[in-house]
């Protein structure tokens, strides 16, 4: 597991100089690879769980992705987007990035970095700062793991 800072996190997708004015530099943030869907799943639930034993309401934890059919749809088990107003199974709110596009969360998990979506470089920085406290991004980009 890799904790860093968001701006170490966002230096592998051209947007490292890119701050707002109300930012906070030391957000925590982890990166963890994942192999295949079942490893991503397993990340995404203990990632879950930890932030729970960590004191984090499931309220303020919004798990993103850029596509539907993603890791939060396997474990929520639900086929459209929650809405920015209302919460998914146990209060976890999730959906695409491109539906949070303008919106924060205390903590944020962006799932599914894969590489394979179009724009995702973007959609990843999107995802990324859609988070004001704490940070988990799983990949299965070797590349992007070993630059954060």
């Amino acid at each position: 597991m890799h904790n860093r800072p968001r701006a170490q996190l966002i230096t592998g997708v051209e947007y490292a100089d890119f701050y707002r004015d109300d930012e906070d530099e030391e957000l925590a943030g982890a990166i963890r690879r994942y192999r295949d869907a079942d490893e991503q799943d397993a990340l995404l639930l203990q990632a879950l769980e930890t932030l729970w034993a960590d004191g984090w309401d499931p309220h303020e934890i919004l798990v993103l992705s850029p596509r539907r059919r993603s890791a939060a749809h396997r474990a929520f088990g639900e086929t459209t987007d929650a809405s920015p107003q209302s919460g998914a199974t146990h209060g976890i709110r999730w959906g695409t990035v491109h539906r949070y596009k303008g919106l924060e969360s205390p903590v944020v998990i962006v799932t599914d970095v894969d590489g394979r979506s179009p724009g995702w470089e973007d959609l990843l920085y999107v995802g990324m700062t859609r988070a004001t406290e704490r940070l988990i991004v799983l990949t299965s980009l070797e590349e992007l793991h070993e630059r954060m």
